[in-house]
């Protein structure tokens, strides 16, 4: 499976790849600059995607309809990370433009991954998607 983190912080990616929650290995292919990353999600294909509101407040929005364009939400799920300043206009944005989990970024890094990884179960779990789900 492969993730794409599209986040400025050097910390990133918090221990996901060396989870074993998931059933496949997970490749990270991490980007620092928005515009870098939203140049390359043809060539990388990824599975899931995070993108961090904080790093780019700007951006997150125009990537997640770029990939919305041509992968679904069960095809690509993507979340969100976001900040205080989050607020709930951001947030129905984001369900519209079809983000699939909304996780805050001032969690410790073992939480955070914690819910990303919760999510990404969902989708590449041993059981995969649990039920019918309408995208």
């Amino acid at each position: 499976m492969k993730l794409m983190v599209i986040c400025a912080s050097p910390e990133a990616p918090w221990g996901i790849a060396a989870s074993s929650r998931l059933t496949a290995p997970v490749e990270i292919i991490c980007y620092s600059q928005a515009l870098k990353a939203m140049d390359n999600i043809e060539e990388v294909d990824p599975h899931a995607m995070v993108v961090s509101a904080c790093d780019f407040p700007r951006h997150w929005k125009t990537i997640v309809q770029y990939v919305r364009q041509e992968r679904s939400k069960r095809r690509c799920p993507i979340i969100v990370l976001h900040g205080d300043n989050f607020g709930a206009d951001d947030a129905a944005k984001a369900h519209f433009i079809g983000v699939n989990a909304v996780v805050p970024d001032s969690l410790p890094p073992e939480d955070k991954a914690g819910r990303i990884l919760d999510v990404l179960d969902r989708y590449f779990g041993a059981g995969g998607r649990r039920g019918p789900r309408v995208d």
